[in-house]
């Protein structure tokens, strides 16, 4: 799965193997020459007081990187404090290093050895790192980034590292082609990368309904793919390399502003709202109607009814669309293996869906609904769960 936020756990991060031989403190020490501790198979733990590693049962701190050392100093620190030291997505080649999206705002990836915990270096990219993908094939880390407007002249809103040289440059420039500017092809999505696409991957975008197929090699759009029915805007992706299909959580249109709107508000201070023409709820059909796109629309009953699509990579087909058990969509979020799907929406985290995957061409099927114990008052029409995690047995 994905993990994010400003306190994220990265589970057992295993070292890699020199010679069978060895130990693996034989392993390490061979590798390094300095006094760093070998952690091992750990637990990383990101957030405000930096970056930890502990034993797998969190009984023993392995290793501590400060804040001080991979984010801003907290005494030039400017900016809002929710903002300090956050880390949006963290993934590891599993042998070498662990890549962090950081909130800095100068040099926002940061990388530390998988051996030992510590601070390789931070490193340029481009604004707003969100999105974090290892292509083990390619043996590099894609980056996908969302602090970028329309008339931003930054080169990229897509970055690529090579995971075994970060300090290596590779050009990546999809944000200046003609095709990207073209097509509308903005920094607000997800991207999907995996070694079982081969030299493909995909990318999202909250305000456009087509899903971008792009060329790892030369960085360019292969093709814009609409996803039927048309939406707003595509956004969370997942995907399972067990049949080569990507979950897309599709962002709709809702009226606001009235009683009898789908929403009463059209946000904070009076917001006025702006001109839409929804495709589902209580404004179906209208045109130019005063209403809000994306997020604001999400969870909203006989709005949020399309949920998210499944889209064979293969065919180049959406074989099916998936809601939650109220009938409002959830975001997609993968076992490892790819062979669940969980949907957790805003629905107060009362259930979540559980789907499993089908063969290549097949929609998947729901597994089970499950009920949870969640009952915040308040919170009954908001995402409540946000994280999980499987476990083998």
């Amino acid at each position: 799965m994905k993990l994010s936020l400003a306190l994220t756990a990265v589970s057992c991060l295993a070292p890699s193997a020199l010679g069978i031989s060895q130990t693996l403190v034989d392993q390490y020490s061979f590798r390094h020459n300095s006094p760093d501790k070998f952690v091992g198979n750990s637990m990383w733990l990101f957030g405000e007081a930096g970056v930890y590693a502990f034993s797998p049962d969190g009984s023993e701190q392995r290793s501590h990187v400060p804040s001080s050392q991979v984010c801003e100093d907290p005494e030039t620190y400017t900016g809002p404090s929710y903002r300090y030291c956050r880390f949006s997505d963290i993934v590891s080649d599993g042998k070498k290093y662990v890549w962090a999206g950081t909130s800095r705002a100068k040099s926002p990836i940061s990388v530390f050895d998988i051996d030992s915990g510590s601070l390789v270096g931070t490193f340029e990219s481009c604004k707003g790192p969100k999105d974090l993908e290892y292509h083990a094939l390619r043996d590099e880390v894609w980056v996908r980034c969302s602090d970028l407007d329309a008339n931003a002249t930054d080169p990229t809103h897509l970055d690529v590292f090579s995971a075994s040289n970060p300090s290596g440059q590779i050009q990546t420039d999809i944000l200046l082609k003609d095709r990207a500017i073209e097509d509308g092809l903005s920094s607000n999505g997800y991207s999907v990368i995996h070694h079982t696409l081969g030299d493909v991957g995909y990318l999202t975008d909250d305000s456009n309904p087509n899903l971008f197929k792009i060329d790892l090699s030369n960085k360019e759009i292969l093709d814009t793919i609409p996803l039927l029915p048309a939406v707003h805007g595509l956004y969370e992706a997942a995907y399972s390399p067990l049949n080569g299909h990507i979950f897309v959580r599709a962002l709709m249109c809702c009226t606001c502003g009235s009683a009898t709107a789908d929403v009463m508000s059209c946000g904070r201070n009076d917001a006025p709202g702006y001109p839409v023409s929804p495709i589902t709820g209580k404004g179906a059909g209208l045109k130019s109607v005063t209403g809000l796109c994306g997020r604001s629309c999400a969870g909203k009953e006989g709005v949020d009814s399309i949920g998210v699509y499944e889209f064979d990579t293969k065919t180049g087909r959406v074989v099916g669309t998936h809601v939650l058990a109220e009938g409002i969509g959830g975001d997609p979020y993968p076992s490892p293996d790819g062979r669940f799907i969980v949907l957790m929406g805003k629905n107060g985290g009362h259930t979540i869906r559980v789907l499993e995957a089908g063969p290549r061409g097949a929609p998947s099927t729901t597994l089970i609904d499950l009920k949870l114990s969640f009952s915040r008052e308040g919170y009954e029409n908001v995402s409540v769960a946000s994280d999980f995690a499987f476990v083998e047995r």
